[in-house]
């Protein structure tokens, strides 16, 4: 972003924890509203910053920026509410809060109600579909816990276990300041299908040796390897379509499918 001069123009501040003191090791989310002008399928909306060792952090601004909204998060300690401003603007403080976190948990359990332990959960914020820590592990009970979040935004999970669909739910509010949601049961349905088929090149020959993938909206990440007459036979595929990726070099190929359809052929080329 340039200033009246032409210059570029930085953002930058600071993040102080509970005790006032700098935050050396904060993890600061910059939400972005550009102009009408701009267009933002060339500019992230979204960026993630750290702060040095003074607590301090400073970004350049793209151009066509009219506002942004901060958070800050430091282990436990998170920032109660964002903070917006109207660009440009200069030397902003980010006050961790010690009572301000808040978490999510619920428990995965199949459909005769056993828990289902192992089972990696990935959260995100609801609004941009985009991470910001590390994913949580069901324990044996089936039971998982997602602490540190902001308690001013929406959230969504995906439900990763092996054997059974991909399951999400969307449009999690943050319960207040401080305070757990619990989502309760969670049940994933098995992943009963499959998909396969056989890789070929351009001249009919099999390709084998290839890494090939299959993902979807009720199929976590799935991968085989070819075999020698190009053949691949995935299992654990869920319901509804599915994507075939393969990357061979040079030479790629993709093919959407139905969960279930019969063998296929992809042309690698």
């Amino acid at each position: 972003m340039l200033d009246e001069l032409g210059n570029v123009e930085n953002l930058r501040g600071r993040v102080l924890g509970p005790d006032g003191k700098p935050s050396s090791n904060a993890h600061i989310l910059l939400y972005m509203m550009f102009s009408e002008e701009i267009d933002i399928d060339l500019w992230p909306q979204m960026s993630f910053l750290g702060t040095d060792a003074d607590g301090g952090f400073s970004v350049e601004m793209p151009p066509g920026v009219l506002s942004v909204r901060l958070r800050a998060r430091d282990g436990h300690f998170v920032t109660r509410e964002a903070l917006a401003l109207t660009m440009p603007a200069n030397d902003v403080t980010l006050q961790l809060d010690e009572n301000a976190a808040v978490s999510l948990t619920g428990i995965v359990r199949n459909e005769e109600g056993q828990a289902i332990a192992g089972s990696l959960i990935v959260w995100y914020l609801y609004e941009v579909h985009s991470g910001f820590g590390y994913p949580a592990r069901t324990q044996d009970d089936g039971r998982f816990l997602i602490g540190d979040l902001w308690p001013d935004l929406s959230y969504g999970v995906e439900i990763h276990a092996e054997g059974y669909e991909l399951t999400r739910r969307y449009d999690l509010t943050a319960p207040p300041p401080g305070e757990t949601c619990d989502l309760g049961a969670i049940s994933p349905q098995k992943a009963l299908y499959h998909v396969a088929g056989q890789l070929l090149d351009e001249w009919g020959a099999p390709v084998a040796g290839v890494l090939v993938t299959a993902e979807g909206p009720q199929t976590h990440l799935r991968q085989q390897v070819s075999d020698a007459d190009g053949r691949f036979h995935i299992t654990g595929v869920g319901s509804g379509s599915v994507d075939i990726n393969v990357l061979h070099g040079e030479r790629s190929a993709w093919m959407r499918l139905q969960a279930g359809d019969p063998d296929v052929k992809v042309i690698v080329k």
